[in-house]
């Protein structure tokens, strides 16, 4: 009995010395988890792992650093985007599209430029745009299902297309758009079905509309004045005063959005942070004012993290300090990949950091 209780004993020291010393939730474990090589910074957000692009290859690592895959990739296919579904590598007239599994889906080339790509989870959209014998530039989102078909097409070209994306499992495509031929600019915030059929419209002319969030029941536009929350159906709910606040990240889950701002002031050539406001699904704020200058700050549904050279500050919801992670050689660039995970860099290598 005593041997057995023995065992016993031994075996549970064992796991209790592995879960607190060498498994990923041990209490030794470094803030910075290092890649062991300096990534470049055009890693794309996304759920699946930290997916970039250099010069010959497209590469995707899991979240511990793990390389899953590399593709070779077209030295003219320059640029990549994804959603958590389909990845797509493009250039100035061709964009291909593969799944995580690296099935390729299809490749489409186009005479106009390819200007970017957004990738849902059923279709795909592509923007291009061309220029007419009058000098006049004309651009087109053109909608693609997963097999490659041209399922629908949406003409901008009498406005200045902002930016564009498709949101949730059914592929809601939303515009943001600028009309300066009248009097007053206006801008458009437009969504539409998979096929290019207009769903809603909504005039802001009032102020210029720079940024367009989407979550499951709500549109909230952005603007140099006023951020103001629609229905889906172009109805004003609610808005705020955020002037002299530019949009700086955001992190939607569902319903819930939290959308963090920082000064139009502070744009200077340093990027220096001094201060940011929190606003949430109910339009409420939250200043945090930073014990010193940071070069990035980002959220998500847990709180704010701002990154000095030497240390990431961690605020909650409420904006209250909860964290400071001091760390042991200083960082230049910070980027946040998803709710749950950000990319750090130093001079020589480049780090995940757990936004827990």
């Amino acid at each position: 009995m005593a041997i057995i209780l023995f065992i016993v004993v031994a075996v549970a020291a064992a796991a209790a010395v592995y879960f607190l010393f060498f498994s990923d939730y041990r209490i030794n474990k470094p803030a910075l988890q290092n890649l062991g090589l300096k990534i470049p910074n055009n890693v794309i957000s996304s759920d699946n792992g930290l997916l970039y692009k250099d010069q010959s290859d497209l590469t995707l690592k899991d979240f511990k650093g793990e390389t899953v895959w590399t593709l070779p990739s077209d030295s003219e296919t320059t640029n990549a985007a994804a959603s958590d579904a389909v990845i797509s590598t493009y250039g100035a007239h061709t964009a291909q599209f593969f799944t995580y599994d690296k099935k390729q889906l299809f490749t489409t080339t186009l005479d106009k430029e390819i200007t970017s790509v957004r990738c849902g989870t059923n279709t795909v959209g592509i923007l291009a745009t061309s220029q007419d014998a009058d000098g006049k530039r004309h651009s087109f989102i053109y909608m693609y299902d997963l097999t490659g078909k041209n399922v629908g097409q949406i003409d901008l070209s009498d406005k200045q297309i902002i930016d564009f994306g498709i949101y949730g499992g059914s592929d809601m495509y939303w515009t943001l758009s600028l009309d300066t031929s009248g009097v007053v600019p206006a801008s458009y915030v437009v969504t539409f079905k998979q096929d290019g059929t207009i769903t809603n419209s909504i005039e802001v002319n009032t102020q210029i509309v720079d940024k367009v969030n989407i979550t499951a029941d709500a549109i909230y536009a952005s603007g140099t004045n006023s951020l103001i929350d629609y229905s889906y159906f172009g109805e004003k709910k609610n808005d705020t005063l955020i002037y002299g606040w530019q949009p700086y990240d955001v992190s939607v889950d569902g319903a819930n959005i939290n959308m963090l701002y920082r000064t139009r002031t502070s744009s200077d050539e340093s990027g220096a942070i001094n201060s940011v406001k929190l606003v949430d699904s109910s339009l409420a704020e939250i200043m945090i004012y930073f014990p010193r200058e940071i070069f990035a700050a980002m959220v998500n549904q847990k709180g704010v993290y701002a990154f000095a050279n030497d240390t990431i500050y961690v605020y909650n919801t409420s904006g209250l300090l909860t964290r400071t992670v001091k760390l042991d050689s200083p960082i230049t660039g910070a980027k946040k990949i998803n709710n749950q995970y950000a990319v750090v860099w130093d001079a020589s290598s480049s780090y995940i950091f757990q936004l827990s």
